[in-house]
């Protein structure tokens, strides 16, 4: 038996090598084809294979592409018409027609420089502003006052009573026109004559006893100063409560102070206005630049304090209620180049923000002019009600393209422990100062520009002149 199956195998030997052999790749190939890769990459080709076969039954490359060209017509209209809009926002006048961007004489310029000068000293005007009180004034309620002393003085020797020296008023408390009134702490003022007193910080007269709030404009009425004998304006005495005084009629009759004195005007003058020579293309462009944005922050001051006007009884939009107060200084800084650099705005008196102010710099945004937009810097300082500063800040950006980059801001002492000749009332106020940046569409400006001025900003080849 055994010699049989050996005599089989000897002879078929090389059929049973081959049968193993095929049997062992059988099972080689069947444990492989159970390995997850293989798994994996053959669903892979399955779903490949399902997307090819969706594709070719309902195709959308061409849709697809469609919607997407209409995405983008759609994006660049839009983009198109914003630029419109804020090319139409910007668009501005020049003051005299014919000058920019080069005047055909020197007549022209002359003309401009005095077109000019006007337009400047408009602005404190539009905001019906006014300056704190003059040395005349100030005399003028010192007169009042010693006249109401003498009279009643009159009247205790009249009526037998021992002639005494009334003691001196202290500092933020003056006597009322016409007796009876008077200063309260925190340096409100009582109504003339009728003995009403003001609320310790208030700013207003109490309720009792008040008497109409003058309008504003409106002179004050001057109790005492009927039959007193006229004096010579140097022999008068001004006392700290003459000067108070003072400081109150004059805050009670204007909504906000703002002045163009020569030694600290509260706007951006430029130069020319004190050169008896025709200024050049460049100091025009920089000049009627610098005026177009400061009648824009008058603009937008306006819409504040008149707003809040509307809110007051007849008569009692005065500084005390108002939300601006005084503007202290407004200063146009300059375009920021196409390099980044500043290009300052000349200016007759050096603005009175502090140097640490990053005004100048480019700001937190990285802008910088360019092909489609003139960057600028201005800086705003001004005394403010604290809590309408963000009013103040909205009213500025709704009036053309301006934008927030620094905001500073200190607390301002109470009017009676101050000397400054102003009046605030008795609020919470701040002296703020605020940089924003504009932006300004090239093209509309663009043909109006002197080239010394496009050289500035980088905007033609050329060094800017000196």
């Amino acid at each position: 038996m055994v010699s049989a199956i050996l005599g089989f195998i000897k002879g078929n030997w090389i059929s049973l090598t081959c049968g193993v052999a095929a049997a062992a790749g059988v099972a080689v190939a069947v444990l492989g084809l159970l390995d997850d890769s293989v798994e994996a990459a053959m669903q892979e080709r399955v779903q490949k294979a399902g997307e090819i076969s969706r594709l070719r039954s309902s195709p959308q490359n061409a849709d697809t592409i469609e919607a997407e060209q209409r995405r983008t017509k759609e994006f660049e209209e839009k983009y198109a018409e914003a630029l419109d809009y804020v090319a139409e926002k910007n668009q501005r006048e020049p003051i005299l027609a014919g000058v920019f961007p080069t005047p055909r004489d020197d007549t022209l310029r002359l003309e401009f420089k005095e077109k000019y000068t006007t337009e400047l000293y408009k602005l404190p005007r539009m905001l019906n502003a006014g300056d704190r009180p003059s040395l005349r004034e100030m005399r003028n309620e010192a007169e009042i006052l010693e006249d109401i002393a003498r009279r009643k003085a009159e009247r205790e020797a009249e009526a037998g009573a021992p002639l005494i020296a009334a003691p001196p008023i202290p500092t933020g408390r003056a006597a009322a026109a016409g007796g009876g009134g008077r200063m309260a702490p925190g340096g409100g003022r009582a109504a003339p004559g009728r003995g009403g007193r003001m609320a310790p910080g208030a700013g207003r007269a109490a309720p009792t006893g008040r008497a109409p709030t003058p309008a504003v404009g409106a002179p004050l009425p001057d109790a005492g100063m009927q039959g007193a004998a006229p004096r010579p304006a140097q022999e008068v005495q001004v006392t700290p409560e003459a000067e108070l005084r003072a400081a109150v009629r004059k805050a009670r009759g204007v909504p906000m102070y703002a002045t163009m004195n020569e030694q600290a005007p509260s706007f951006h003058v430029s130069p020319i206005i004190a050169s008896p020579q025709a200024p050049s293309e460049r100091q025009m462009w920089y000049a009627q630049l610098s005026l177009w944005i400061q009648q824009d922050i008058v603009s937008a001051i306006r819409v504040v304090n008149d707003a809040a006007a509307q809110r007051l009884p007849e008569g009692d939009a005065s500084v005390a209620n108002m939300p601006i107060k005084h503007l202290l200084d407004l200063c146009i800084n300059g375009y920021i180049n196409r390099a980044g650099v500043l290009v300052p705005f000349p200016t007759l008196v050096q603005p009175s923000f502090d140097e640490s102010s990053s005004a100048g710099e480019i700001s937190f945004t990285q802008r910088r002019s360019d092909e489609q937009f003139d960057v600028l810097q201005f800086t705003l300082t001004a005394i403010v009600d604290q809590r309408d500063l963000t009013a103040l800040v909205d009213a500025i950006t709704r009036e053309n393209f301006y934008q927030l980059i620094d905001l500073d801001f200190r607390s301002v002492p109470p009017d009676a422990e101050r000397a400054d000749g102003y009046y605030y009332g008795g609020e919470p106020i701040v002296e703020a100062t605020l940089t924003f940046e504009g932006y300004l569409t090239h093209k509309v400006f663009k043909e109006m520009m002197p080239k010394a001025v496009l050289q500035d900003l980088g905007a033609v080849e050329g060094a800017p002149p000196q």
